[in-house]
C-alpha cells in the first residue's frame, strides 16, 4: 500500500509529463471526437478516465437518448454512452466524425458488478427491488430479466444488456473495440493500440503516467490524496470502484446460476472468447 507522499509525487510527476506534452507539436494537432459506448459496467468509466487525462480532452458526460446532441460535439469531447446500434444512431457518428470505442467484459462478471451498482444507485427505479433480494435472487433477475410493474420498466436480461455492445460489434461500423479483461491485464499496451486506433498521438511516458494516475488503487481515494488507496481484490461495495479483478462471478455464481445462464447466454461466452464451451 502506499502513502499519501506517493501519491502527491505521482500527480506531480504526471502533471510535469501534461506540461511537457502541451508545448509538443502533438498537443496542436485537430482533437478527435471520441464515445466510449457500451454495456453499462464494461470498463467505460475507467477508460473515459483515461481519455480525460490527455491534455486537451475532456468528459462532456452522457447523453442519454438524447442522441441529437451529438451533432454538437467538438474536438476533444468525451462522450459516454450506452447506446445500442441503430442505423439513426451511426449515421450521427459517421456524419460528426466521431471515433467510437465499444467496450465488452465477461457478461458474467459484468453481471456482478450490476448487481452492487444497482444496490447503490437509489436513482435507479430497480434500486429498492434489487436491495431487497438476496443475492441469489438478485443473480437469478439479472440473468434471466423481469418485466415491469405498474408502468414502470422491466429489469433487462443478460442478453438484452449485452446487446448494447454486441449489435455494435456485430454490425459493419467500425469500431475501436476494448475488452476490460485486455485493461486489467495488459493496460499499457491496451492503451497504446487504442490511442492508436483512434489516432490520437501522444509519448509513451504520458501512457504510462496516465495508466498509473488511473490504475484501481489510485482512483479508489480519487482526490483525496492523503488517504490509502484499496488494492485491486480489496472490496469496497459502495464504491463505484469496487474490486476491480478478473472473475468476481465465481465468488457468487451458485451450480443453479451457471445452469440457468448457460441456457440463456452460455453461447455468448463462446462467441465472445471467454469459454471454449459450456463445461465451466
Amino acid at each position: 500500500m502506499r502513502s499519501s507522499i506517493s501519491y502527491i509525487f505521482e500527480e506531480i510527476i504526471y502533471n510535469l509529463f501534461r506540461f511537457k506534452y502541451l508545448l509538443s507539436p502533438e498537443a496542436n494537432k485537430n482533437k478527435k471526437k471520441v464515445l466510449v459506448n457500451g454495456t453499462p459496467k464494461t470498463g467505460t468509466t475507467w477508460i473515459i478516465r483515461m481519455l480525460t487525462s490527455i491534455p486537451g480532452y475532456h468528459s462532456t458526460g452522457n447523453f442519454g437518448y438524447d442522441i441529437l446532441r451529438f451533432n454538437n460535439v467538438k474536438s476533444g469531447d468525451v462522450v459516454h454512452g450506452h447506446l445500442p446500434h441503430t442505423n439513426e444512431m451511426a449515421e450521427l457518428i459517421r456524419n460528426n466524425a466521431i471515433k467510437l470505442i465499444i467496450t465488452l467484459r465477461d457478461p458474467r462478471d459484468q453481471l456482478i458488478s450490476d448487481m452492487f451498482h444497482l444496490r447503490n444507485d437509489k436513482t435507479n427505479i430497480w434500486h429498492q427491488r434489487i436491495v431487497d433480494m438476496s443475492d441469489d435472487e438478485a443473480i437469478h433477475a439479472l440473468i434471466e430479466g423481469r418485466p415491469g410493474m405498474e408502468g414502470y420498466p422491466g429489469l433487462g436480461s443478460v442478453i438484452s444488456r449485452m446487446n448494447i455492445s454486441l449489435s455494435w460489434v456485430n454490425s459493419s461500423f467500425p469500431v475501436c473495440c476494448i475488452r476490460y479483461e485486455d485493461l486489467i491485464r495488459n493496460p499499457n499496451r491496451r492503451l497504446k493500440s487504442a490511442l492508436s486506433d483512434l489516432e490520437i498521438d501522444i509519448n509513451d511516458s504520458l501512457i504510462r503516467r496516465i495508466i498509473q494516475k488511473n490504475r484501481f488503487e489510485r482512483l479508489t481515494i480519487g482526490r483525496k490524496l492523503w488517504k490509502q488507496g484499496r488494492k485491486a481484490g480489496q472490496e469496497d461495495q459502495l464504491s463505484h470502484v469496487r474490486k476491480g479483478i478478473i472473475g468476481d462471478w465465481r465468488n457468487y455464481f451458485t451450480a443453479d446460476h451457471k445452469k440457468i445462464f448457460k441456457k440463456s447466454a452460455g453461447m455468448f461466452l463462446i462467441d465472445l472468447g471467454y469459454e471454449h464451451d459450456n463445461n465451466w
